[in-house]
C-alpha cells in the first residue's frame, strides 16, 4: 500500500484533473492519448471534455475514441466514450469489487485476444479488442473516486431526464 497514492481521506477529492482524449492515429494501430485540459472538479472535467469533444476539428491526427479523466496522482476518475465523434457517453464505475474482479479477467482475455489478432495481421480486429477492453477498464475508477462518479453520473442523468 502506498501512503501517497491509496489515501481516501476527503480533502483528496478536490485536487487537479487531466482531460485526455484516446483514439487511433491514422497511420498507427494503437490507441493514442492527448492531454485536452485540466481543471479542478469533477463535474467542471465532464463538462470541458464534452466541450472539446463537440469542438474538435475533424481533421486533426487522432481519431477519437474515448475521453479519460485522471488525477494529479495518475489515478483513474471516469471514463467516457466518444459518441459519432460528436458527444461523450460517460461510462458508470462498475458497483463492487467483485464485478471489477470479475472484469479484470475478460479484460486480460481481450488483450491477449488483440495480441493474436495483431500478429495475423488482423489489426482492425485487434484495435476494436484493445478499445473495448480499455472501455471495461474505464468502469473501474479509483476506489477513492468510484462512489463520487457514481453520485456525478446519477446527478448529471437525473439533470438530463428533466430536459
Amino acid at each position: 500500500m502506498n501512503p501517497a497514492t491509496d489515501r481516501t481521506e476527503p480533502e483528496c477529492i478536490d485536487q487537479v484533473m487531466y482531460i485526455n482524449m484516446i483514439g487511433e492515429k491514422h497511420s498507427d494501430e494503437d490507441l493514442q492519448q492527448v492531454r485536452i485540459g485540466q481543471c479542478e472538479a469533477l463535474e467542471q472535467a465532464l463538462q470541458l471534455a464534452s466541450e472539446a469533444v463537440a469542438t474538435q476539428s475533424r481533421d486533426e491526427a487522432i481519431v477519437p475514441a474515448m475521453v479519460s479523466i485522471v488525477d494529479n496522482l495518475g489515478r483513474l476518475v471516469a471514463v467516457g466514450e466518444i459518441i459519432n465523434s460528436t458527444s461523450v457517453e460517460w461510462i458508470p464505475p462498475y458497483s463492487s469489487e467483485y464485478v471489477i474482479q470479475v472484469s479484470q479477467a475478460r479484460i486480460e482475455q481481450m488483450l491477449a485476444q488483440a495480441c493474436c489478432e495483431a500478429t495475423h495481421n488482423n489489426f482492425t480486429t485487434a484495435r476494436g479488442l484493445r478499445r473495448n477492453a480499455k472501455l471495461m477498464q474505464g468502469r473501474a475508477p479509483h476506489p477513492v473516486w468510484r462512489a463520487t462518479v457514481i453520485n456525478v453520473l446519477s446527478a448529471l442523468q437525473s439533470i438530463e431526464t428533466l430536459h
